[in-house]
């Protein structure tokens, strides 16, 4: 039985749209935790109820940060969320557990048609907008059973589906090490596409900003080329990877 939630968060404090996840959760008291990864050891410290804060001294980035935040996890349902992003926390949830109580091996992802990409406002100016911006808690809109690539747009086949990933602890498929920035949703929907297992996209409204942490990104802070990084992570996803989602050897 799936009753609790833990809510992992990587941010290096471009945004703060998570708040709105933090102090729901910290309020709800039903078992759930979050846990924040915070990829550029801040001075901040999140002091609420529930929700707990990793301190990573150099930047691991973004898929590295889902792992480690899955691993301390404590609940039987994990859902890796992007931090420039809000949406209704409880009908989120309600549709997540109620899909993993139904079938343990699904995949709960955003969906890009129910994206709201706000640029010009300031966060501050979004959280207090939030109840206007997002699904009343009551609207429960469904979720349905339907794969990215049917649902697939010209040219963007998988955009939106990564803002909120939700699934079993129990069946999440650790991200290749090799994959420190890119692919990491690519990785876990394909894993879950090879082992037959289904992935559904909620159709819960999520507001936000497209690539709002990576278009920030100072990519000379860390002494590498943003070409080559990408260069490379393309290689190993498609040279390596996807061999792997063909003969269904994943590791």
């Amino acid at each position: 039985m799936f009753e609790k939630v833990s809510w992992i968060i990587p941010t290096m404090w471009k945004h703060t749209l998570f708040f709105r996840l933090l102090d729901k959760v910290s309020k709800a008291d039903n078992g759930d935790e979050v846990i924040v990864i915070d990829n550029v050891n801040s001075n901040k410290h999140i002091k609420l109820p529930n929700v707990r804060q990793v301190f990573i001294s150099t930047n691991s980035f973004v898929n590295p940060a889902w792992n480690l935040g899955v691993s301390l996890s404590h609940n039987e349902a994990i859902c890796l969320v992007n931090d420039d992003v809000m949406f209704t926390y409880e009908v989120y949830r309600k549709q997540l557990l109620d899909a993993l109580n139904e079938d343990e091996h699904s995949l709960l992802l955003s969906y890009k048609r129910r994206f709201y990409n706000i640029q010009d406002k300031t966060d501050e100016e979004l959280l207090r907008a939030y109840p206007v911006l997002v699904d009343p808690v009551d609207s429960a809109p469904g979720w349905k059973l339907v794969t990215p690539e049917v649902d697939a747009e010209p040219d963007e086949p998988f955009w939106g589906t990564g803002f909120v990933q939700g699934m079993a602890y129990k069946h999440y498929p650790v991200i290749p090490a090799q994959l420190r920035i890119f692919f990491g949703d690519n990785w876990i929907r394909e894993v879950y596409k090879a082992n037959g297992w289904r992935r559904l996209l909620s159709h819960c409204k999520i507001v936000g900003r497209l690539n709002g942490t990576v278009s920030t990104f100072n990519w000379d802070s860390i002494g590498r080329d943003k070409g080559r990084v990408w260069e490379g992570e393309v290689d190993y996803y498609y040279g390596v990877c996807a061999p792997k989602f063909e003969t269904k050897r994943l590791y």
